[in-house]
């Protein structure tokens, strides 16, 4: 017997130090993956074989990234082989970056008409420079602009997925320009300078089919909106707006919710483009308690089913969290706002919260976007981005190219913005009965 403890004890010593010596590689591999920087690009070519040569591998790169991980093996019904042969030839020919991009890749990654697989340039100096010139010299007198298109895009699935203008702040290009929340956009030119953004060209599809109109707008300077951001409301509801599932926003908001007031939160997902799943499952844990369903996420290796879960070690290191108990749970009133800019985890976790009875959904239909995609660098300094998951909800349905409909539709309007009123918020204030009674019915 006494054999027997020694053996079954030196079994438990061996079993905690193969998890403690997993626990230590995990957390290695997030520091490395966090703090370690791309791999130095490929130097600029200076003849044309060395063009050639660049541009091919960058675009094996680029093709083979997508052979090997890209979530559906059939490649939505493309020969990836065929398109290999198709399109490395024009690879070879592209005189500049730009054109390897954006005439050989971009063309490319499209055919596999998904929402996440893309391809974006390194900003290497020779992107627009011909071969064996020497790269621009040049300084900003004005430090860039940061506004963007001067609005929150989105899809609109009223009007058949087309891009919209989902929300932009007062003051904004879109506001003087005087665009009605909702409306179809093109984009038809924009002008980059060394100092960023500096023109936009757009066309502009009313929302009740009246006549196309184009407009050109300089980018005024904004500061950027912050990416997360919390007020309270005059009855005590707190409104809590986070745009990414990332760890910085993550923490703050697992924060915030541990204080949260007992009138009710409101969760602003308006702005959020979702983030990684770890983030989403720790989140979901909080407000809808470990273990309940998220959805089955598929990818090149079958299906795998996604829950809600409590905070762990791991979570507390990438949230620099040490204080928030692993059992917290927010179990007070919720509302979600979603809409045309909701995309991906948001939409993920909207439609878990109201399966799972936890959340009244206010607002209009997500984005649709919801394939989980993965960054690879390439050997310019460049980066492909390839979905490497599918998903569907707890019920079996896709989201993607579907959206996530609200309980209760609000939109804003240009008056609205103007007059420093947020409808969408209103409208969510206002459900915040229905949502006390939901916090009461678990």
């Amino acid at each position: 017997m006494a054999k027997l403890r020694g053996l079954a004890k030196g079994c438990g010593l061996i079993v905690a130090g193969a998890a403690a010596l997993i626990a230590v590689a995990l957390i290695a591999l997030f520091v490395w993956a966090h703090f370690v920087g791309p791999p130095t690009p490929l130097p600029a070519p200076k003849t044309a074989a060395e063009r050639v040569a660049r541009n091919l591998k960058v675009f094996d790169a680029v093709w083979d990234d997508i052979n090997r991980h890209y979530y559906d093996r059939t490649f939505h019904g493309q020969n990836w082989e065929a398109v290999r042969r198709e399109f490395r030839p024009k690879a070879a020919a592209a005189v500049s970056d730009a054109e390897l991009y954006l005439l050989v890749m971009t063309p490319m990654t499209a055919k596999l008409n998904d929402s996440h697989t893309t391809v974006v340039p390194g900003g290497t100096a020779d992107f627009l420079a011909p071969v064996g010139a020497a790269p621009p010299k040049t300084t900003c007198a004005k430090p860039p602009n940061t506004e963007g298109l001067g609005f929150w895009p989105g899809r609109s699935w009223a009007r058949n997925g087309w891009r919209v203008v989902a929300d932009f702040p007062k003051g904004s290009s879109a506001d003087r320009e005087g665009f009605e929340p909702g409306s179809e956009f093109l984009v038809r030119n924009y002008m980059v300078s060394s100092c960023g953004l500096d023109r936009m060209t757009l066309d502009i599809l009313p929302m009740d089919n009246g006549p196309k109109r184009q407009v050109s707008y300089v980018v005024s300077q904004m500061a950027p909106e912050p990416s997360h951001e919390a007020h309270s409301l005059s009855d005590g509801v707190e409104v809590l707006r986070f745009n990414r599932f990332d760890f910085n926003d993550g923490a703050w908001l697992v924060g915030r919710l541990a204080s949260a007031p007992t009138a009710g939160v409101i969760l602003d997902l308006r702005h959020n483009n979702g983030g990684p799943i770890v983030v989403l499952e720790a989140i979901a844990g909080i407000l809808e308690a470990p273990g309940r369903p998220l959805g089955t996420a598929m990818d090149a290796h079958g299906r795998h089913a996604l829950r809600s879960r409590g905070l762990n070690p791991l979570d507390r290191i990438a949230l620099n969290d040490f204080k928030t108990p692993a059992s917290f749970q927010y179990r007070g009133p919720l509302v979600v706002l979603v809409g045309p800019g909701s995309a991906s985890a948001a939409e993920i976790l909207a439609r878990s919260l109201r399966f799972n009875g936890r959340a009244v959904l206010v607002g209009e239909r997500t984005a649709g976007a919801v394939l989980a995609g993965h960054s690879y660098y390439l050997p310019d300094g460049g980066m492909v981005q390839v979905a490497v998951q599918d998903f569907e909800d707890p019920t079996g349905q896709r989201l993607e190219d579907q959206g996530v409909a609200p309980d209760i539709v609000a939109r804003q309007t240009l008056e609205a913005i103007r007059s420093d009123r947020d409808l969408v918020v209103e409208a969510a204030d206002a459900a915040m009965s229905r949502a006390r009674v939901l916090a009461r019915n678990p």
